[in-house]
């Protein structure tokens, strides 16, 4: 998934969330989880703020949702 499409997708589900840059990379939170994009706007990682098992589980369930096409 690329940036534009993500960003798409946050907008189109109404979900609030903020943008950094820094050295050509891309950071995205939206609550919680942060999404990371490369200089090519390709996603390249991500983290979960307070990450036990709970939000693991979350993380899955908000990566399935957003590559769903």
């Amino acid at each position: 998934m690329t940036y534009d499409q993500f960003i798409d997708r946050l907008g189109k589900a109404g979900i609030d969330y903020a943008v950094f840059r820094r050295n050509g990379v891309t950071y995205v939170e939206i609550d919680r989880f942060g999404y990371r994009f490369d200089e090519h706007g390709h996603l390249s990682g991500g983290w979960i703020t307070g990450g036990n098992a709970y939000w693991r589980d979350e993380w899955r369930n908000w990566k399935a949702l957003l590559n769903e096409r």
